[in-house]
């Protein structure tokens, strides 16, 4: 009996064990890997803003060389005078004494002490594993307080053997996630622990980790819903909750004081930063609820949620299960759940950007594994059922690490897949040969208005034979190279010395037809303004041009409107569409790379 009441501890212990056998091979094998990257520049650059350059306001990015400077993620309001992180401060909070131990080893060994050299970055990474497993331990504790030893020891193992929230402790530490998955596990441990004894320590710090959830990620305050429906269909137990809170007015009064002590902090580092308290940091981007996208955030081969962790499915199985044992969180749980979903759904981005699965829903597992344990009580009560679920426990859980391995060597596109691409690569450890041609890639643009996303080109849509690709350079009659820069609102401009990556095209040679394809696989057209843009999504009819040789390498373009293109005389050297064939600026020479 003392061997079996200690079986999760040992299980954590286990999971502890390979995380930090896995860091120190990261020290050892994997220096050059930078654990702080992506968005993970944006959650981080409060901390050498504030320790190192003593510079809220982020001007002194601008100032910094580019190794530093391209790694200082922050949005630049044009007009408006300042610079901002796109996200809130409170994955910085918690990563801050990590980043403060990095920042002493740096300033005491040769290693340079800007904030992003390897103290830093591997210190990060072990703070996501450090909160993984502060998450797990308070997990744990919580699932003792309603199933047995066995049974919690069993799912301590699906978050880090069989979900996607593997990716965010080991492959992209400085994101939001495990620092979240880390507040919810402890939220829900004090909520239970409150419900229990009624102790004012308990409450105090569940809405000051509260404070801290809404803080890292705001939509995340629906959490909330867990500790105010705790217990609603237990009268007795409801009852004497809304006593012991609404006939205590100083412990009310302090447990919102305590809830608005973090948020305040993001609000009064806005009024420093912008001289307001409210500021939409993610402009441009937003949620559209009338118009959810349910099917593929749940199923979607984008990143749906049960595609790329679907040992989940006992989790939504289990809502019959919380509901059938009157736990005290059923209702919490289900109406969270369904919220949530509809939340997240309605986000423009509904695949959210570059991500192995839903990422959103890593933040709640602590919620979440707890109607997966409650199916896994019931199906465990019978022989054939245990047996089953095991085998499919098992199976789910090395898919989890299989697709992770596959995400990671690109097998699996971070946001393109289609139900074609995921049959053609499943099950294989190599990328078959007409894998890009199965994928579909995103069309942001669209979505940031809450349109339906177009179709993304390909050279087959216009039912040509292909004849032959090369890359290719071109040269207008100014003598500077046409570029596919993107910076002038996706129109193309002639203003480069030399060629390099963004003045390198592919042309794709058709029957008497050629296309030109950038280096972000992007295809020029001719815009409605005679303008030539990029975009891969342009109407078939607009990027289809004829080569007429001059002799030599020199030719002209023809679009498919009979219009040549040429170099605009404005004040910018644009690439146009006119109809004057004979002149000088409709001359190109055409260099092979």
């Amino acid at each position: 009996m003392k061997q079996l009441s200690s079986l999760s501890l040992k299980v954590f212990r286990l999971i502890a064990g390979i995380l930090i056998f896995t860091y120190f091979l990261y020290l050892w094998k994997f220096r050059g890997r930078e654990p702080i990257s992506s968005d993970g520049y944006s959650y981080y650059v409060f901390l050498p803003a504030t320790f190192i350059y003593h510079d809220l306001t982020m001007k002194y990015i601008q100032e910094l060389p580019v190794e530093v400077r391209d790694r200082s993620w922050v949005t630049d309001y044009p007009g408006k005078g300042y610079k901002i992180s796109k996200f809130t401060c409170g994955t910085a909070i918690l990563m801050s004494p990590f980043f403060l131990i990095g920042h002493g080893i740096a300033l005491l060994s040769d290693e340079p002490p800007n904030g992003y050299s390897e103290p830093y970055q591997s210190l990060i990474f072990f703070a996501a594993i450090a909160y993984f497993l502060a998450g797990l331990y308070f997990l744990r504790k919580a699932l003792l307080y309603f199933f047995s030893e066995r049974l919690t020891a069993l799912v301590l193992l699906i978050p880090f053997f069989a979900t996607n929230l593997i990716n965010y402790i080991l492959w992209e530490p400085s994101m939001s996630h495990v620092y979240s998955f880390f507040l919810v596990s402890l939220l829900v441990y004090l909520t239970i622990r409150w419900h229990r004894d009624f102790k004012s320590r308990h409450f105090i710090l569940a809405l000051l980790v509260l404070g801290m959830i809404t803080l890292i990620r705001p939509p995340n305050l629906l959490v909330a819903l867990f500790p105010v429906l705790y217990g609603v269909n237990d009268s007795v137990l409801w009852k004497r909750k809304f006593a012991e809170v609404f006939t205590k007015p100083f412990l009310l009064f302090a447990g919102i004081l305590v809830f608005l002590l973090p948020v305040s902090l993001q609000l009064m580092l806005w009024k420093y930063q912008t001289g307001t308290w409210l500021v939409d940091s993610y402009i441009g981007e937003h949620f559209f609820f009338d118009r959810p996208h349910l099917g593929g955030v749940l199923f979607g081969f984008r990143s749906g949620w049960l595609i790329y962790t679907p040992i989940m499915v006992f989790a939504l199985a289990g809502f019959y299960s919380l509901f059938k044992r009157r736990y005290p969180f059923s209702w919490a749980i289900v109406l969270f759940f369904f919220i949530n979903l509809y939340i997240t759904s309605c986000w423009w981005c509904f695949w959210y950007g570059g991500a192995f699965g839903m990422r959103p829903f890593t933040d709640t597992y602590a919620l979440l594994l707890l109607p997966l344990t409650a199916c896994l009580k019931d199906l465990f009560t019978r022989k054939a059922t245990r047996v089953l679920t095991l085998l499919a426990l098992a199976f789910f859980g090395l898919l989890n690490i299989f697709q992770q391995f596959q995400f990671q060597h690109g097998i699996i596109h971070y946001a393109d897949m289609t139900p074609q691409a995921y049959a053609a690569v499943f099950g294989r450890i190599t990328k078959p040969g007409n894998f890009e041609l199965l994928l579909e890639p995103a069309d942001g643009e669209m979505a940031k208005q809450g349109k339906p996303m177009r179709r993304f080109f390909r050279p087959e849509n216009l039912g040509m034979k292909i004849e032959k690709e090369e890359a290719i350079a071109l040269k207008g009659h100014h003598g500077k190279f046409i570029s596919a820069d993107g910076g002038y609102e996706g129109k193309v401009i002639a203003d480069r010395d030399d060629a390099k990556a963004w003045e390198t095209f592919r042309i794709v040679y058709l029957d008497g037809r050629c296309l030109f394809k950038t280096w972000d696989d992007k295809w020029l057209y001719t815009g409605d303004d005679g303008f030539l843009r990029m975009d891969k999504f342009p109407a078939k009819e607009t990027v289809a041009y004829k080569l007429h040789a001059l002799g030599g390498d020199s030719v002209t373009i023809e679009d498919s409107k009979n219009r040549f293109l040429s170099v605009d005389d404005g004040d910018k050297p644009f690439l146009v569409a006119s109809t004057e064939k004979q002149s000088s600026r409709a001359i190109f020479r055409l260099e092979r790379k």
